[in-house]
């Protein structure tokens, strides 16, 4: 299968998968959802995408490319929740 050899996070529902070009992140994504569905799970297309990991939210960070080197801070939501 393909698929073996992706990156990927996983945490409870939410899942990451990192591919390097966009014709293979909608690949993926089209078999993900295939997967889902024959589980009888939905795919939250509000909350899906196929896009670059780089300001994309992820269980209250973002990753953020700075002088050469890639950053993962806590998002401003999150930092925001923190402070209360």
């Amino acid at each position: 299968m393909w698929l073996i050899g992706l990156k990927a996070i996983r945490y409870a529902d939410d899942v990451n998968v990192y591919v390097r070009s966009q014709r293979v992140g909608q690949r993926v994504m089209a078999l993900l959802k295939r997967l889902y569905e024959k589980l009888h799970l939905r795919v939250n297309e509000s909350k899906s995408a196929v896009a670059s990991a780089l300001g994309r939210k992820f269980l209250g960070y973002e990753l953020w490319f700075s002088r050469n080197e890639v950053k993962c801070v806590a998002s401003y939501k999150a930092k925001k929740r923190f402070k209360r």
